[in-house]
């Protein structure tokens, strides 16, 4: 291997990283308000039902934000961005 190799490929993986995480900020952000029209539809959910879907959505956005700070402090934060993503496309 060549020494242009060696550093080309940690700036290929980190970009890959870079697009990874940005495509699941993104989707985490849409999952829900971007169909919630279709969705209370086809349950049959009233606007109230659709405020309360939103805001448990985003509550348990807020209380897994500390978990995934400590779980990136225990198990390293590699592990835990490869297990999200992982997660995110099962």
């Amino acid at each position: 291997m060549s020494a242009s190799t060696l550093t080309y490929e940690p700036r290929r993986s980190a970009y890959l990283a870079l697009l990874a995480c940005s495509t699941l900020g993104t989707l985490s952000s849409t999952i829900i308000s971007a169909p919630i029209n279709v969705i209370a539809h086809a349950i049959g959910a009233s606007p109230r039902g659709i405020v309360f879907a939103v805001s448990a959505f985003t509550l348990a956005m807020v209380v897994f934000a500390p978990v995934s700070g400590w779980m990136c402090q225990r198990f390293g934060s590699r592990r835990v961005l490869a297990g999200s993503l992982l997660l995110m496309v099962a």
